[in-house]
């Protein structure tokens, strides 16, 4: 009885039959993009400051009655944003981003992606 079982292991073993299946693509986890949320309220950003890492998408959103804008001094800006709207910028590379609303300049905030 052993040298059957023996046997019909190996078979299966040499037929593939016995062989782990990788996960189908359907079965694999989605790498899931990272969100972070800063909330402009008050006429501040909050929180001022966030701390990421490279990938990291930072979303804003206007919880304001006032237009504000997110600014940055590398030249990216959102645009006027209206009570709702949201702004959304993926940071790729470490460093300190600062920004400002073009509209309340005393209104800054800073991304850290480390």
């Amino acid at each position: 009885m052993r040298k059957a079982m023996f046997i019909l292991a190996l078979v299966m073993l040499l037929s593939g039959c016995a062989k782990p299946q990788a996960p189908s693509q359907a079965q694999q986890p989605q790498a899931q993009q990272s969100v972070v949320e800063v909330k402009i309220r008050d006429f501040a950003f909050d929180p001022e400051t966030v701390r990421i890492s490279p990938g990291t998408t930072v979303r804003w959103v206007n919880e304001d009655n006032a237009r504000h804008t997110v600014t940055f001094e590398d030249g990216v800006a959102s645009g006027d944003l209206k009570k709702g709207d949201t702004f959304e910028r993926t940071f790729s590379e470490k460093g300190t981003y600062n920004y400002y609303c073009q509209i309340h300049p005393a209104m800054k905030g800073t991304v850290i992606v480390e």
